[in-house]
Formats: C-alpha cells, structure tokens, sequence
C-alpha cells in the first residue's frame, strides 16, 4: 500500500508528530495532522541563545513572502531592529504597520538615497572596509579583459584611496590636535582589550565594539582603563611613527558623515594621477578608470547614489530597502545598490549592541550571490552573524540556484 508521507511520520515509533518547540516557541503553525508546531529563531538558553539561520524556498507564488510575514509579525515582540531587502513591496504594510511613520527606502536610478562607501559608521578604518571599497570601485568601473589587468586597476584605485584617507588624517591632525589625546586614549584601550579579552579570531574592530558595550554597561570600570594612561603615555604614543596607522585608524570612528571623503573626490584624485606629463602606461590606466568613474557621479545618469554624504538612517527599529523600483536594463546599478545595502548594513549592525535581538531578511537571495561579491558578503553574514546577536533569513524560489552559482562552496 501507498503511504503518504505525513501518515508514515506517524507511525514511526519515534515522537511521530512534529511539534517544534512548543513550549518556548516564537511562532506558532498548524501541523498537517491537527497539531500545533513551534517554531524559533534562536535557540539555547537565555544569556547564550544562538541565531538559527534559515533559507525559504519556494516558486513564484507559493506564498513565501505571506509566511515571510506572518513569522515576521509573530516574533516582532522579541526583536530589536529589522533590516528588510525587498523587491516588489512585500512587506510594506508590515514595515507601515509595525513601526509608525516608517516607509520603504525606494532606491532608483536619480533618487535622493547617497551611501558614501567611504563612511565607515562609527567603526575605525580596517584592511576589511578597504577591501570592501575596492570591491565595490571594481565593481562601478565593470569587468576587465583578465584577472591579472583587474588585480592591476584595483591595486592603482587602493593606492589612491589610501591616500586620500591619509590626507585625511593629517588634515584632522592639524585641526583637530585637542583630540588626539582622547583618540589616543581609546586606541591603547582597545588595544589592550584586544589582547587581554578578545577571542582568538577576533580583531581590532571587533574589540572596539566590545570595549564601547564595556563603557556603556560598567561606565566606572571602563574610566578606570581609560584613566589609566597618562598624559605623557599619551604623548609618547601620538609621537611615535609606529602607531601613526593605528591613531590614523581610529580618529575615523569620531567622524560625521559629511567629515568622510566622498566618491567625486576619489575619481578627481584618479583623474589628476591621469593627467600626469610625460604620459606612461600607468597614467593612461589612471585616466581609463577615471573616466569609467564619471558616471557614477551625483550628476551623472545614477544620480547621488554613490556619491554624497550618507543620507540613509539605519537606526530605525525597521529599515526597508526596495530594490523593485530599478529598471531590468538597470542591472548594474541593482549589483551597485545591494553591494552598497549589504555592507552599509553590516557595518552598522557591528556597531549596536550585541545583546539587542537582529534580524536580516533578503526577499531575494539569488540576487544577492549574483552581486558582485556577494558570494563572500552573504557567507560573512551567515557565519559573522551570530556574533552580533543577528538572525539571517535569506528568501529565494529555487535552491538549485545557489549552487549554480558557487559550485563546489553552497
């Protein structure tokens, strides 16, 4: 005889209905033989509860984005802040609904929306937020005839951002020198928090978010530590060459967002290194990339997407990008925009606390791994995730995708 699958679950001797976790369940859904089945979105015990990434499957229409929503609305008690990457308006009247005043971030060719990629939101300058500026300059500029001439262009614009982030730094040491006593001061904190406290494989911006947690939750303790050093320990580590890359670092966590470089700025130091005279293959490449950038200026056909003062406020209890309103013909600027989403995001996310709950939902995950990038954006965020306290729920119609995408690493 024929079993159906359901009838044949119950007659295995083993607990044949599943009922989830009822009792501490953060959603709650009718089982298919009448039963009830709990489900969470982390797990363990109070204090050390762990995020259970999860990945929705389903066709076009199946209804994944009304499940979606209503594991949305049944667990919002017990969630902090909610990042949404949407493409179609499918959670619109949640966001509306849940958080009063709220509405979607419509990103569009010529919107009002800037992400400065330069903006580091609080956290110092790392080899990370380098890396992930390079990505994305590789990513404005298009592909390249070879791996070895890509390599080339990213090494040429890395040099040229550095520079402009050094020019920076001295612009701020000459300004702004009654702070960087106190910049200091916090540098040989973390430094010593990094050594003393954190986990092996933890690194420096890690310990910075961990000390700044340190000084909210044990203010006394923490002035302790930053008491601890004296002015003329100060003095001796803001003189000394060798910290001039860590105190470079670190007097951009204190910027504001209209203090950061912005992309006009970069693509104008590109240019001025193509212009040079006599002209030599390196200057020609310059003024290649260079031209290649133009476009994604504020007034180039883009608009101010990329090129600004970060106008975007991620600390709302519901933040809702929608990617739908971009042109099919616009897929370049809807790689650009998730890039810029995604890693906006994450830095943002490293910087709240980790014992507020986080959730991330991407309605389209097979967007995502498209990206340029996103292979390695998405794997950071559902393995660094969990540090930050945050849930990932990645929303996508066939799961044969992923792998087709990244054979040999989903």
């Amino acid at each position: 005889h024929k079993l159906d699958d359901v009838n044949l679950v119950n007659l295995l001797p083993i607990g044949g209905t599943p009922v989830g976790d009822s009792e501490r369940a953060e959603a709650l859904y009718d089982g298919d033989a009448g039963n009830l089945i709990g489900i969470r979105t982390f797990s363990g015990e109070k204090g050390s509860e762990m995020p259970l990434h999860s990945i929705i499957v389903g066709a076009k229409g199946s209804g994944k984005s009304l499940l979606v929503n209503d594991i949305l609305v049944q667990t919002e008690p017990i969630y902090d802040y909610t990042v949404i990457v949407d493409n179609g308006l499918s959670y619109g009247v949640y966001t509306a609904c849940v958080d009063e005043g709220a509405a979607p971030i419509i990103i569009r060719s010529n919107g009002n929306y800037t992400f400065n990629p330069f903006d580091t939101r609080g956290l110092p300058l790392n080899n990370e937020s380098l890396s992930n500026i390079t990505a994305l300059l590789s990513l404005l500029i298009g592909g390249a005839d070879s791996p070895e001439k890509r390599r080339y262009r990213e090494a040429l614009m890395t040099s040229q951002v550095r520079e402009i982030y050094a020019d920076y730094y001295r612009r701020y040491r000459r300004e702004q020198e009654a702070h960087l006593p106190q910049i200091a001061r916090e540098a040989l904190c973390v430094e010593r928090w990094h050594r003393e406290r954190s986990v092996d494989g933890d690194g420096f911006v890690d310990a910075f978010v961990e000390f700044q947690e340190f000084q909210k939750a044990s203010p006394d303790n923490a002035c302790e530590w930053l008491a601890s050093y004296s002015d003329s320990d100060l003095s001796a580590f803001i003189e000394n060459p060798k910290n001039d890359a860590l105190l470079g670092n670190m007097v951009f966590a204190h910027f504001r967002p209209e203090d950061f470089p912005t992309l006009y700025e970069v693509q104008d130091e590109i240019q001025a290194q193509g212009r040079k005279r006599p002209a030599t293959s390196e200057s020609e490449e310059y003024a290649l990339l260079a031209k290649l950038l133009e476009i994604w200026l504020r007034d180039g056909p883009y608009g101010p997407i990329v090129d600004g003062v970060t106008n975007i406020d991620l600390k709302k209890k519901i933040v809702h990008f929608e990617l739908g309103k971009i042109k099919e013909s616009e897929r370049e600027l809807l790689a650009v925009a998730g890039f810029l989403i995604m890693n906006d995001v994450r830095n943002y996310i490293m910087t709240m606390p980790r014992s507020v709950r986080k959730r991330l939902i991407l309605e389209e995950l097979s967007a995502v791994m498209d990206m340029e990038n996103g292979p390695k954006i998405a794997r950071d965020y559902w393995e660094r995730a969990r540090k930050y306290n945050c849930w990932v729920l990645g929303i996508l119609q066939n799961f044969a995708r992923l792998y087709e995408q990244n054979p040999g690493v989903t």
